[in-house]
């Protein structure tokens, strides 16, 4: 079974807007889901081309960082380097976002 593990952690405060994540299959789409505080959400069950789409706002103080990562447990998933952000990607402006493409 091939699984990813998206991790967001926020220091510095809460997110006021929410932080948004949306894993997108080609062909299918799906809602966007949103969380105010720093979230681990664990896919599974992954078969296809995904892309995976974070973003939303920052902590409100000055020390506000974002780190989101992925964690392939599986070997096979291939993470699309030249088109993707940075993994693990710190942010610490007052918006976040990021992308990532992948083969599972």
């Amino acid at each position: 079974m091939k699984k990813l593990t998206l991790k967001v952690t926020i220091e510095g405060g809460s997110s006021q807007l929410g932080i948004y994540y949306k894993l997108v299959k080609r062909g299918h789409t799906s809602d966007p889901v949103q969380k105010k505080q720093s979230f681990e959400e664990v896919f599974t069950d992954l078969n296809g081309d995904y892309t995976l789409y974070i973003g939303g706002g920052n902590a409100d103080s000055d020390k506000r960082r974002a780190i989101i990562s992925l964690i392939f447990d599986d070997k096979e998933i291939a993470l699309d380097k030249d088109l993707s952000y940075a993994n693990p990607s710190t942010q610490k402006g007052k918006h976040i976002y990021a992308e990532y493409y992948f083969k599972a």
